[in-house]
């Protein structure tokens, strides 16, 4: 399992153990915003922020890098 497959699904365990009551999630959001135009260079940026818990969605799509079946594979290079 990816780092980030197992890192979503972690997420997604804590989830269902918010309270029935718990109307917002406060989340950390993060960015990457160059440095500047001339500059090969990124900052990290965080904002805290609070979304209603009961008009959010999480949509997980995890990618993998093979796959057992050739044909599978073929298809997530096009």
């Amino acid at each position: 399992m990816s780092n980030r497959a197992f890192a979503a699904l972690a997420f997604l365990c804590l989830v269902p153990a918010l309270p029935a009551s718990s109307a917002d999630l406060k989340l950390n959001l993060r960015k990457a915003v160059k440095v500047a135009p001339e500059v090969d260079g990124w900052n990290q940026v965080t904002t805290p922020a609070t979304w209603d818990a009961k008009k959010t969605a999480i949509v997980v799509c995890d990618m993998w890098d093979t796959h057992t079946c050739p044909n599978s594979a073929r298809r997530v290079a096009e």
